[in-house]
């Protein structure tokens, strides 16, 4: 065991040490698990049956038939605030896996307690845009995805704070929170949108988006940015804040951001027409690189300030992960690096909060 501590290297789970284990790594090699290692898993599944896809598969009996040796117990809440309370007597209970069924918004809430917790989090696809599913590889993956948990096969990602709130995918301010709004809105009022949302999946956010440029103008904020890589003041309908790669499923608005390099990326849309706008927002969405825009700005950073700088009463309202984090004339904005244990299809599986340096791992 000594050994395993010299290479710092622990092994999650069921897993044998690798004692060439960075040969292993650079070629995002996995190792074969060695059964009967780990006891029995204390396994909670918060269930959002009000998810676009919450009650469209058996997702309690497919959980069972996975993972028939845990300790499983199902939580079903009927609203967020019984949510928090059943959230907050699973990190006291000390569970070993936190299992959310649900959509981003699930997922947003969950992570708000969870961050720097040991407890191991997967997140199964059952809402419209699912970001975070997919950026971890299992979108499409779902036995797979808890077979990783029976496995107990993990790795660890950071989080973005805006002004104190968890953060695990993307957000900002502008067009992106219209739109979020708007949805947020529809889902409780609109009988039926939510039935819609599940049919046509995350293109429907697309739609949404165009409606909402071409049916009204758009505002522009004046803005004071601050970190080490930008400072000055600009004016800019949308400003993203990105934690991996894409949004929405299909808008790759910061292809090479990670997020598990302790690191955020910045993107900054300053076009100023609509038509402008709408030809950025194609190329985003056509995966053409934010680079080739000359009207985009784009940088990676661990910590940036955002003072809005408009005379009037009215706040930024900042949306992150599909929620609206806050609302206000300041924006602070952090990185929690390696903060948060996740079962991912992504990268091999190691016990990173035991490791004394940042293993790099290509997918």
């Amino acid at each position: 065991m000594s050994n395993k501590k010299e290479q710092g290297l622990w092994l999650c789970g069921e897993r044998n040490a690798i004692t060439h284990s960075e040969s292993l790594l650079a070629e995002g090699n996995r190792s074969t698990p060695r059964k009967g290692l780990i006891n029995m898993q204390k396994v909670r599944v918060f269930l959002n049956t009000r998810a676009s896809q919450g009650q469209s598969r058996d997702w309690e009996s497919l959980i069972r038939r996975q993972l028939f040796r845990s300790e499983l117990d199902f939580i079903a809440p009927r609203d967020e605030n019984e949510l928090r309370s059943e959230i907050n007597r699973a990190t006291a209970d000390k569970v070993d896996v936190i299992i959310s069924v649900g959509g981003d918004g699930t997922f947003h809430t969950l992570i708000q307690q969870l961050a720097e917790q040991e407890s191991r989090f997967l997140v199964l696809p059952a809402g419209t845009a699912n970001d975070l599913a997919r950026e971890l590889g299992i979108h499409n993956r779902v036995q797979q995805a808890l077979e990783y948990v029976r496995l107990d096969e993990w790795k660890v990602i950071d989080l973005i704070t805006v002004n104190g709130t968890h953060m695990a995918t993307n957000g900002g301010i502008g067009i992106i929170g219209d739109v979020a709004s708007s949805i947020n809105q529809w889902r409780r009022s609109l009988p039926g949108f939510q039935s819609l949302m599940s049919n046509i999946g995350h293109p429907m956010y697309t739609l949404i988006l165009g409606l909402k440029l071409l049916g009204s103008p758009q505002k522009k904020y004046r803005l004071r940015l601050t970190c080490d890589e930008f400072r000055g003041e600009l004016e800019s309908p949308l400003l993203m804040i990105n934690n991996q790669p894409s949004v929405a499923g299909s808008f790759k608005i910061a292809p090479e951001t990670r997020n598990d390099d302790g690191k955020f990326n910045v993107s900054i849309f300053t076009h100023h027409h609509l038509c402008q706008l709408l030809t950025g927002l194609y190329r985003v969405r056509q995966h053409i690189p934010p680079a080739n825009d000359p009207r985009m700005r784009s940088f990676e950073t661990d910590h940036l300030e955002i003072e809005l700088l408009d005379s009037t009463d009215q706040n930024m309202a900042f949306y992150g992960d599909g929620e609206l984090l806050t609302s206000a004339k300041r924006l602070e904005i952090g990185i929690k690096p390696q903060s948060l244990r996740v079962y991912s299809h992504q990268l091999p599986c190691l016990n990173a909060f035991d490791t004394p340096r940042r293993l790099e791992v290509r997918p």
